[in-house]
């Protein structure tokens, strides 16, 4: 395979995990703030 590829392979993974973790956080947040409404 090519480098470059493999590079830009694993750039687009780390992109993706911090989105994740990112939705990770915010889910609690989101629970946390509906369940005061009630």
């Amino acid at each position: 395979m090519n480098n470059e590829l493999i590079r830009e392979v694993e750039e687009l993974i780390t992109d993706v995990e911090a989105k994740v973790l990112v939705v990770k956080d915010e889910i609690p947040r989101n629970k946390a703030q509906g369940s005061s409404w009630h």
